[in-house]
């Protein structure tokens, strides 16, 4: 897998409350770049703790592997989905080891 599994749930960006990196974006705890659509208005721009494979090559690659990195994000992901009771259809499946 070359690039995060992302399935543009939005619920990432509507949890961004005691997040110092994102605290100008904060807006009742969801990013004010947060279209309706669930993309992001300023994607191409957005910080470097929103880019999750460019925050594994910089910071976690070295203690690691990318799969493993990955679930863990997923993780976190399916939990953010449950607490907004998103539809299953965004769930991330793990990754399994190859």
């Amino acid at each position: 897998m070359n690039t995060f599994p992302c399935t543009v749930c939005g619920a990432c960006c509507k949890s961004i409350n005691g997040i110092k990196e994102l605290q100008n974006f904060n807006k009742n705890g969801i990013c004010v770049h947060l279209k309706e659509d669930n993309t992001c208005a300023i994607y191409d721009t957005r910080p470097m703790i929103c880019k999750i494979d460019e925050i594994y090559q910089k910071y976690f690659s070295q203690y690691y592997k990318k799969n493993d990195f990955y679930n863990e994000n997923i993780k976190i992901c399916n939990e953010l989905q449950k607490k907004f009771k998103l539809n299953k259809k965004f769930r991330i499946k793990l990754i399994k080891e190859i």
